[in-house]
Order: structure tokens, then C-alpha cells, then sequence
């Protein structure tokens, strides 16, 4: 079950609480909201006053949007015109998939028993197909599916990794991390009593970095990931550049560049989950990187003190 969440320190920045902020947001309950996020290219089709008033502005979350795959229905067996069984699986979990309460842009609010409520029978949860609105197409990245046209609804939540981490933080399945002294390919990892287990998110379209050393090799990251620095601080993927270093297993190496890629990556992405650490070790010169399944304001909070 579900419980609603209250803040008990409300000094902190609110960015500190966004989805629940230290608290894993599948403990509470929360909602999704019309994708407002275009592509890079422009196209896209945010809400805006002028809308037509019978869209859909936010509902219960969606069945197709999960921290994990494992939280993901399987989108095949949907099928909005079949028995209820099958017509069901559109709906939210929340109610015990019956049905999901829909604000609407005019302001009204109806518990619908079909996802397929939008306008024209639009699946207020996918991107529209021009032969199927009722169905429509999974959303795979919270910004890189948007509405098709202007009457298509497509309500999102959040994609993250899980306890706070806020997006796919992982890297590509052949990612080399160390394991007792050797390299593994990072979706080969066993479990055992120190790993937890892999954390694998399904195949979708994200933002890749390149990563490269001053030793020559690289690392490839999907979306984003958190690496200690040589002075003890934990800097996404995003705040680091050239000339700056980073702690390994055996020191510190220096950032040789890094590159967001002109094309995003499609497929999966794996994170590495640990029982007693926060942090693992990837690539060829064992970068200290942070595992993202934990609460990650907690470990960046506890670094600063």
C-alpha cells in the first residue's frame, strides 16, 4: 500500500523533495502529468491555456513509466478493445486497476474505467498511433517521446532508477566493472553477499556521454551517473569536463574529455547494486561510481558533512 507523505524539514531547497525526495517515491502516492518536453528538434506538443478543455492535464500514474522494468506492465498484453482482463492493464495500479481519477484542462475530474479517455478515445498514457490513438505507443524517456499532435495525450512520471536517483543512471551492458580484483562485464554480474544484484532498465532512447581518459579508455553512460572526484565529492556525468580528476580503485586519474554524443542511445542500461557500499568500481581504470539504486540525496548529503 500507498501512504501520504508529509515533510518534516521544510528548510530545505524544495528541489530537495521533488518525487519525495528522500523518501523512494513507490512508497507514496503520486501522480502523472501531461509530458510537457519537446525534442531537441522543436517537436512536441506541450498544454498550453489555449488547448482544447477535454484534455487530459494529469491522472493516477501510468502503468508504462517505472524507476525499473520490473514495475512496467507488458505493453502487448494491453488491448483496449478486449475483455476486461486484458482492457485493464492500461489503467494505474492505484486502483486496483479499475480505473483512474483524470483532471481534465476545463477542470472537471471523472474516475475513468478505461485509459483510453482522452480525446477521440486517445490513450491518455501513450504517444498516439495514426491507426490506433486507443492503444498507441509506450512511452520509452520521459523527454524523448512527446505527444504526436495536439489533441494527444501522454501523461508521464517519473523514470528514474529508484530511491531518488532521478533518471537512467547506468551504463551500457558491456561496461566492465571489478569484481574481487577482475573486470565483469557489467549485466554478467552475479549476486552474492556484497551485490545486491543488477539493476537493468528496459531498452529506451536516452542522452549518452563518452567519458574518456587520460590512460585512452572511456566510459559510455546513459543519461547520467554520479563518479567521486579526487577531493572526496560525488559530480554527475554532466557537471564534469576535461582536466579534472577523478578517484579509482588505485588513485586518481585525470578526464581526458567528456562528450554528449549527437545521437541518443537506444537500448538497455544496467546499474550495479551493492548490499553494505554505496559505490563500485567501472571501467578499465576502476572508477569510483556511485551506485544509484540507494537514496542518493542521503549519500550526497552525508558527503558534505
Amino acid at each position: 500500500g500507498v501512504t501520504e507523505w508529509e515533510p518534516t524539514d521544510k528548510t530545505r531547497d524544495v528541489i530537495t523533495y521533488w518525487d519525495f525526495g528522500l523518501q523512494n517515491p513507490t512508497d507514496h502516492c503520486s501522480y502523472s502529468l501531461h509530458q510537457p518536453f519537446c525534442t531537441s528538434d522543436g517537436f512536441g506538443f506541450p498544454l498550453t491555456t489555449s488547448s482544447d478543455p477535454g484534455m487530459a492535464v494529469a491522472a493516477d500514474p501510468s502503468p508504462w513509466c517505472d524507476d525499473d522494468a520490473s514495475g512496467v506492465r507488458d505493453f502487448a498484453i494491453f488491448k483496449p478493445n478486449g475483455g476486461k482482463d486484458v482492457r485493464n492493464q492500461g489503467n494505474t495500479i492505484t486502483h486496483q486497476d479499475e480505473g483512474q481519477n483524470v483532471l481534465f484542462l476545463d477542470s472537471h475530474v471523472n474516475f475513468e474505467n478505461t485509459s483510453a479517455c482522452g480525446i477521440n478515445d486517445d490513450n491518455i498514457y501513450t504517444q498516439a498511433k495514426t491507426d490506433d490513438i486507443m492503444k498507441g505507443t509506450a512511452p520509452t524517456t520521459n523527454a524523448g517521446m512527446p505527444p504526436l499532435t495536439r489533441q494527444d495525450n501522454l501523461l508521464v512520471n517519473d523514470f528514474g532508477t529508484g530511491g531518488g536517483s532521478k533518471g537512467r543512471a547506468c551504463f551500457t551492458a558491456e561496461t566492465p566493472v571489478w569484481i574481487n580484483g577482475k573486470m565483469v562485464e557489467i549485466a554478467k554480474v552475479a549476486a552474492s553477499t556484497t551485490i545486491k544484484g543488477i539493476q537493468e532498465h528496459a531498452a529506451g532512447m536516452n542522452a549518452c556521454y563518452e567519458m574518456t581518459l587520460e590512460s585512452g579508455n572511456s566510459i559510455t553512460i546513459v543519461h547520467s551517473h554520479y563518479f567521486m572526484t579526487a577531493s572526496g565529492e560525488w559530480k554527475k556525468i554532466e557537471e564534469l569536463s576535461a582536466g579534472m580528476e577523478l578517484q579509482t580503485m588505485n588513485g586518481k586519474i585525470a578526464i581526458k574529455s567528456v562528450v554528449k554524443k549527437a545521437m541518443p542511445f537506444v537500448g538497455g542500461s544496467y546499474n550495479l547494486m551493492l548490499n553494505d557500499s554505496e559505490q563500485y568500481y567501472v571501467g578499465q581504470d576502476g572508477v569510483t561510481a556511485l551506485d544509484c539504486s540507494k537514496t542518493t540525496w542521503e549519500i550526497l548529503e552525508k558527503a558534505r558533512q
